[in-house]
């Protein structure tokens, strides 16, 4: 994992850039997750929001985790 030095505005830049990228890449796989669910029965639905949901914690791990760690 990366470390950010938020004292230093290029690092900073840097964090926000990768957060932006970050967040891009898993909204575009949730969005192909979503376009599977379409004509999917109600038991196959639910195991494609459980993977949603297992991508948005992970969307919160890696946006959090630079920033906490810095501030551990």
């Amino acid at each position: 994992m990366v470390q950010y030095d938020f004292n230093d505005f290029g690092d900073f830049r840097k964090a926000v850039n990768d957060i932006d990228k970050t967040a891009k890449n898993h909204r575009d796989h949730a969005r192909k997750i979503l376009e599977e669910m379409e004509g999917l029965k109600r038991s196959a639905i639910k195991k494609q929001i459980d993977r949603l949901e297992a991508i948005f914690t992970r969307v919160i791990d890696d946006l959090l985790s630079p920033v906490l760690r810095n501030y551990k």
